[in-house]
């Protein structure tokens, strides 16, 4: 569910973007990250929503996409099936987020 809400924010947060930029250009850094932290469990399929909403922004918008995931073999052979190769830019690190941020 938190990865539900935190795909749902992103896409809210890019639709609300794309409807004030001043340019025609839509930017999205798209995170999916399945670890977890001190006392809550890891997360299962972060990383197939964060391929599934790349995808999307690249497909609706063309827009320039920074994705950064590990997807795990489960994921990585359902968008096979689907024909589709989704181009990770790098992994979820701050290191990562930092340097999509700085380009």
């Amino acid at each position: 569910m938190r990865s539900l809400r935190a795909a749902a924010f992103v896409f809210v947060s890019w639709l609300a973007a794309s409807a004030h930029a001043q340019g025609p250009e839509t930017l999205a850094v798209v995170i999916g990250h399945n670890g977890g932290t001190t006392g809550l469990p890891p997360l299962r399929h972060a990383d197939d929503d964060a391929l599934r909403f790349a995808h999307l922004f690249r497909t609706v918008s063309a827009a320039r996409v920074w994705l950064l995931a590990r997807p795990d073999d489960e994921t990585t052979a359902t968008f096979a099936r689907a024909g589709l190769a989704p181009t990770v830019w790098g992994p979820p690190t701050r290191e990562s987020v930092t340097r999509a941020f700085a380009e």
